[in-house]
């Protein structure tokens, strides 16, 4: 049965293909596709995490709701500590873009790596 239905669904259409295509969109796209941070622009790879998940929007999706709470509390500051490449820093510039944002990354294969390698307008 299994080997049947191989043959009848081309392999562009069965799961892993669409899955496939949809990271791939999302990475040429270089955007967030949902959860708090949505439409943020995103980088190619990560800082001790996957990317995939980011990409996807639901990268630690226990903080979602927080997030959702939070968001109309208006912080003057925000500090990330273990900041890796600034997934976390950036989403928050966006969600409260009166706040100043400071970033903290100590990984020594970050050292002396800009914290937003995002550009010059990381959002």
């Amino acid at each position: 049965m299994r080997n049947a239905l191989r043959k009848l669904i081309p392999e562009s259409l069965r799961p892993g293909g669409i899955g496939e295509r949809l990271v791939r969109r999302l990475q040429l796209e270089s955007r967030i596709a949902g959860g708090p941070f949505a439409e943020m622009r995103s980088v190619t790879s990560s800082v001790c995490s996957t990317n995939i998940p980011k990409l996807l929007g639901c990268y630690e999706a226990e903080l979602h709701p927080v997030f959702a709470k939070w968001q109309a509390v208006p912080f003057r500051q925000v500090v990330n500590v273990g900041a890796a490449e600034g997934y976390y820093a950036v989403g928050c510039a966006r969600l409260w873009p009166e706040a100043q944002v400071i970033a903290f990354e100590t990984n020594p294969g970050r050292k002396g790596s800009p914290v937003f390698p995002y550009g010059t307008n990381p959002y």
